[in-house]
C-alpha cells in the first residue's frame, strides 16, 4: 500500500524583528483583526468625522455672510481670529464624537474580549491625523464658504474638496 502524503499547513506570520542585542525575535502568528479591521475602521471614522462636522462650517460661514452677521462679529475680532475658532470649534466637535464612538468600540471589544488587540498607538495617531485632517478640510470648507455668495456657487466649488475627501476611502 501506498504511503498518504502528509498535509502541511500554513500558519500566517507577521514580520520577524531584532531585538537591542540584535538577536531574531520569531514574528508572531497574523491577527486578522489588529491587522486589518482595526485600522479599516479607524479610516473610516476619520472620514465619518470629516463628513459630519467639515461641510457645516461651509454653511456656518456662507450664512452669516448671507445675513451680514459676519460683518458684525469682525468689527470685535480679525477674520483670521473669526475662522479661526470656527475651525477649533470643529475639531471640538469632532473629537467629542471620535471619544464617543471609540468608547463604544472599546466596549464592544471588551466585550469580545479582544480589547488586547486595540494597540494604544492606533489610537495616539487616530487622534493626531484627525486633528490636521479636520484643520485642513475645515479651513477648506470655510473658505469655499467665505468665497461664495449663495449656496450654488458653494456646490460647485465642493466638487474638488470631496474629490480629495473621498480619495483615501478608495
Amino acid at each position: 500500500s501506498e504511503a498518504q502524503p502528509s498535509r502541511s499547513s500554513v500558519v500566517k506570520k507577521g514580520l520577524a524583528s531584532r531585538t537591542a542585542t540584535g538577536e531574531v525575535e520569531a514574528a508572531e502568528d497574523e491577527n486578522k483583526i489588529r491587522d486589518q479591521l482595526i485600522p479599516i475602521v479607524a479610516a473610516v471614522m476619520l472620514y465619518m468625522m470629516i463628513m459630519m462636522v467639515a461641510p457645516a462650517s461651509l454653511n456656518a460661514v456662507l450664512e452669516e455672510k448671507m445675513q451680514r452677521i459676519s460683518e458684525v462679529l469682525v468689527a470685535s475680532v480679525s477674520p483670521f481670529q473669526l475662522m479661526l475658532g470656527k475651525t477649533l470649534g470643529g475639531v471640538g466637535v469632532s473629537m467629542v464624537l471620535s471619544v464617543i464612538y471609540i468608547g463604544g468600540g472599546m466596549f464592544a471589544l471588551d466585550y469580545n474580549e479582544r480589547l488586547i488587540d486595540l494597540q494604544p498607538s492606533i489610537l495616539v495617531w487616530f487622534f493626531v491625523f484627525q486633528v490636521m485632517a479636520m484643520m485642513m478640510f475645515q479651513a477648506l470648507f470655510s473658505a469655499i464658504g467665505a468665497a461664495s455668495s449663495e449656496i450654488r456657487d458653494a456646490q460647485s466649488l465642493m466638487g474638488p474638496v470631496m474629490m480629495i475627501a473621498v480619495a483615501p476611502m478608495f
